[in-house]
């Protein structure tokens, strides 16, 4: 039977996805995570940075902070929502979008420590006032972040694939809890989890080549009889 992943019943849907390639578009904002911190260069060039840093964070969630002056010039960090559907998240009570006066009350709404996100904010814009380094070595920082109102949009990380799996041998036979394998019962592909071929990194498609190579395998052996396997 046949199934389009379009087609299933998700608990919430994905709203709108974050671009976070720089060589796509350069961040304006900066991001901090759910105590008001920064955690990261946000236009570092490579993918594996930004998901081993999110990776750390409470919840493996972020919060993009911005003012009314990027609101206005920088080109949009959102896929999928209009600018109509954004404003009208920030007039209503959508729980991932925030918008204050001022810092203290933006992190009231938000639940982020003030005195970390004041913190965060005046150092990201004491670096390009003062023509210094920024803390974290970003480099792109095309405005201050001072001008009234501020906003904040809570981010979370995600993936569609699982780093555990069945635990098998070197012949990619499945083991019991004791470890002694299960007879003439094998696992490949992504029955053994992403973490027994990639790691901790968050490969798309590093799953097909480990399925084919170690079912090929394990259909050379399947003609061949297994040494103290039973018949």
């Amino acid at each position: 039977m046949a199934c389009c992943w379009r087609a299933i019943l998700f608990p919430s849907a994905i709203s709108a996805t974050f671009i976070a390639d720089p060589a796509q578009r350069q961040p304006w904002e900066i991001h901090v995570n759910a105590r008001g911190e920064r955690f990261l260069r946000e236009d570092h060039p490579t993918h594996a940075y930004h998901e081993h840093a999110l990776a750390k964070q409470p919840g493996q969630r972020f919060w993009v902070v911005y003012d009314n002056a990027m609101a206005r010039q920088a080109p949009p960090f959102l896929l999928g929502m209009k600018p109509e559907q954004v404003r009208d998240a920030f007039a209503g009570d959508h729980p991932m979008f925030a918008t204050a006066g001022d810092l203290n009350a933006l992190a009231a709404k938000t639940g982020m420590d003030p005195r970390r996100l004041r913190h965060s904010v005046s150092t990201f814009n004491a670096a390009q006032e003062s023509r210094s380094v920024d803390p974290f070595g970003r480099e792109h920082r095309p405005l201050l972040l001072r001008e009234a109102p501020y906003f904040a949009v809570r981010l979370s990380g995600w993936t569609v694939i699982s780093f555990a799996g069945i635990a098998v041998d070197g012949r990619l036979r499945v083991l019991r809890t004791d470890g002694t394998p299960i007879p003439n019962l094998y696992a490949a592909g992504e029955a053994l989890g992403a973490g027994a071929t990639s790691g901790s990194g968050y490969t798309n498609g590093a799953l097909v080549t480990p399925a084919l190579a170690f079912g090929r395998w394990l259909g050379q052996r399947a003609l061949q009889v297994e040494p103290g396997a039973a018949g």
